[in-house]
């Protein structure tokens, strides 16, 4: 008995909202003045205040030059037909365009709720009754007409509290229209209990606001008055009727401006005993003392916490930090996507399937209709999404790909990618090594602060992972000949480095190494300190002259004859070698064909950091910025078993 209560109850809706509505009037607001046609007066007023006006356009302004994308449902032909069409029918409206809709909608921002009616046309080219780009005969839109929040009369709901009609009372005639819900798009901004009416975020800054209002009020008498106390007036005994109001006249128009002044009777005189009058300033006997420009500045940083705004004002004062400020733009950043997706659900529920029942013909064939897709607002950091992209890449956590290389065209405004161009998969990066500055050390510092550093001899550093057993022993054997400093040399270096200085050369060992050399290619301000301090390690570490060798892989034809035809070479930031060729063939084994080059460099103003303390030598040579090479010659070799083929440059420093 009780399941079948169950089964016959699940469809039926037993509760209620708990939304108080009245003839379709909301009974919400407990507040006096912004009841009925009163709050319409108010959010206009408060829409002009000139703190939250900067609010509304610190939210509007991002949003509004963020680009809108149609998304098609699927993979099949006729979902990118579906998605087109949609982005040209955002493009084709009758005098009206797509972000004048977007700013309307974003309306709810001041009243909570918002909504345009959607007015279709048939698409018959310039010769139809309503204009269009297009002349296919299907059915676009002709506008999405803004309907005004104060119109509203009541709404209509049905029997589950859904908005059935909104009943507009025209402003001019004083008629009123009804406008069904299946013709209308209505967004709503946080609504609680279904209210079609949302919440205003000027309902809740409605106290601070009314607050600064006045105290404003105050501050600009106080100024115009330019008083300290209170102005006080005696009447002599025997005033007549005339004489006080003479007197209230003056107490009410006492103001610092070019008419100050006051004209009254002579004061008393204690000798002839006779009456005067008598004008003073009577201070207050306590002595506490506002500053009611702090007050109000108080005021706008609570109205511009509304939507996490308040940095807009931390510049004004010469307060905060700059990680203040990108915590707090990173909270504003979320509450602009939240006002995205409220926007992005009511178009997607709404216009885009009301859209496509107007055309029904286009769901044949197709996976189902397009969706609206938004950018996320603002500008990105280019720079830190770079340095974090190129890290991820080189550690293998992420696949280089034309997805990858479109969206970085796009953030930073590049031409779009060439149709066809890059679509192949494209290789990872060899693992770090020597060659890119990514050793690996354990650092161990000692009681007298210097520091002893170790090589890490694990299955994951690459040196003993891909390097032959021969290359090790020749490299060995290379050292002890005398041509690389001795461990203690190197060992000398590294304790004469400064606290920052070694801080610093640990970076250039991490995977952190990207932002130095990024830092030296672009000047770039924030990192300039370890940059100096970075090169000035490297100018005290051992010299080394000699024949060094850089070897790099998946290069595109274009780059390898660039380089084959180059004249000379010029080094824009520190780059790393090494003394032994194997290690620098390393780099090089599965590359694509033909996209791998070694360098083979014959220089004089190397730095050699790469020595071990447990008898193996990564043999790093750091190559200083804007050293130039001559480029001698170039020649195709082979490498390896498989016999690979790669491009050989022989390099000698100017």
């Amino acid at each position: 008995m009780v399941a079948e209560t169950k089964k016959t109850g699940a469809g039926t809706v037993m509760g209620v909202t708990g939304l108080s509505i009245w003839s379709g009037v909301l009974g919400e607001e407990y507040l006096t003045a912004l009841k009925g046609t009163r709050k319409a007066k108010v959010f206009k007023e408060m829409q002009d205040d000139a703190v939250i006006a900067c609010l509304l356009d610190a939210i509007m302004m991002p949003l509004m030059a963020a680009e809108f994308e149609a998304v098609p449902a699927g993979k099949a032909p006729r979902d990118k037909e579906n998605s087109d069409f949609l982005k040209t029918c955002m493009d084709d409206m009758t005098k009206y365009t797509w972000r004048q809709h977007v700013l309307d909608m974003l309306t709810m921002l001041v009243w909570g709720w918002s909504v345009s009616e959607v007015v279709f046309k048939k698409r018959l080219g310039n010769e139809g009754d309503r204009p269009s780009k297009y002349n296919d005969g299907k059915i676009g839109l002709h506008i999405l007409d803004p309907r005004g929040q104060e119109t509203l009369y009541q709404w209509k709901m049905d029997g589950e509290f859904n908005v059935e009609a909104m009943v507009q009372q025209d402003p001019n005639s004083s008629q009123y229209i009804d406008i069904p819900a299946w013709k209308m798009l209505h967004a709503t901004f946080r609504s609680r209990k279904r209210s079609p009416e949302g919440s205003s975020p000027m309902r809740t800054l409605y106290r601070a606001w009314y607050t600064r209002k006045n105290l404003e009020v105050i501050e600009a008498i106080g100024a115009e008055r330019d008083l300290c106390g209170l102005p006080v007036i005696y009447l002599p005994y025997g005033a007549t009727d005339t004489d006080k109001t003479n007197a209230e006249t003056l107490i009410r128009n006492i103001r610092l401006d070019e008419e100050a002044g006051l004209v009254i009777p002579a004061p008393p005189t204690p000798e002839a005993n006779s009456p005067g009058w008598k004008f003073e300033l009577i201070g207050s006997p306590g002595s506490k003392q506002y500053d009611v420009r702090a007050i109000i500045n108080d005021l706008n940083k609570i109205i511009l916490m509304r939507f996490f705004a308040q940095f807009l004002m931390l510049g004004m004062q010469q307060v905060g930090t700059q990680a203040l400020v990108e915590g707090s733009q990173d909270f504003f950043s979320l509450c602009l996507k939240s006002v995205q997706q409220e926007l992005l659900e009511m178009w997607n529920m709404q216009l885009v399937p009301f859209l496509f029942s107007m055309n029904p013909q286009l769901l044949a064939g197709a996976t189902g209709t397009p969706t609206l897709d938004w950018s996320e607002p603002g500008s990105k950091d280019v720079q830190k999404a770079v340095i974090a992209v190129t890290g991820l890449i080189n550690a293998q956590l992420l696949t280089p790909e034309a997805r990858l290389e479109d969206y970085f065209r796009t953030m930073m405004g590049l031409p779009d990618r060439p149709a066809g161009l890059g679509e192949t998969p494209r290789s990872q990066p060899p693992a770090p090594g020597p060659l890119q500055g990514l050793m690996s050390y354990d650092w161990m510092e000692q009681a007298d602060g210097s520091y002893i550093v170790k090589l890490k001899a694990s299955a994951n550093n690459r040196f003993f992972a891909g390097t032959s057993e021969g290359a090790i022993k020749g490299w060995e054997t290379r050292r002890r000949g005398g041509r690389i400093p001795e461990p203690s040399v190197v060992q000398e270096w590294i304790s004469d480095l400064t606290k920052n200085e070694r801080q610093v050369f640990k970076k250039w060992q991490s995977d952190d190494y990207f932002e130095l050399r990024y830092a030296q290619k672009t000047g770039d301000l924030k990192l300039a300190q370890q940059v100096s301090e970075f090169e000035a390690a490297i100018a005290k570490a051992p010299p080394y002259e000699g024949t060094v060798y850089r070897g790099l892989a998946d290069l595109s034809p274009d780059n390898i004859d660039e380089l084959r035809n180059a004249k000379t070479i010029k080094l824009d930031t520190h780059t790393s070698s090494t003394v032994d060729r194997l290690i620098a063939e390393d780099y090089m084994v599965g590359f694509e064909p033909g996209g791998a080059i070694l360098f083979e460099i014959k220089q004089k103003s190397g730095k050699y950091i790469g020595q071990g303390t447990e008898g193996i030598d990564e043999g790093e040579v750091v190559l200083p910025k804007n050293t130039e090479y001559r480029v001698l010659s170039s020649e195709t070799q082979r490498i390896g078993k498989t016999q690979e083929m790669f491009t050989k440059l022989i390099l000698e420093e100017m």
